[in-house]
């Protein structure tokens, strides 16, 4: 069965990552959490240029 993670700890690992303090390489090794896993994580919330939605934002609308 797979780990679920909070959406507050994600939250704080895309921060991390966002502020320029750890890659998705060091959160993935540091956190015992999957590189593909972290790197979802970042691209959902980063925003689409055009529509300035992240694609979690557009999948909820």
């Amino acid at each position: 069965m797979p780990k679920r993670y909070t959406d507050e700890f994600k939250m704080n690992s895309v921060e991390l990552h966002k502020a320029g303090l750890k890659t998705p390489k060091q959160l993935s090794q540091e956190y015992g959490i999957g590189y593909s896993t972290v790197l979802k994580w970042c691209q959902d919330k980063k925003p689409d240029k055009s529509t300035g939605l992240t694609p979690n934002e557009i999948r909820r609308l």
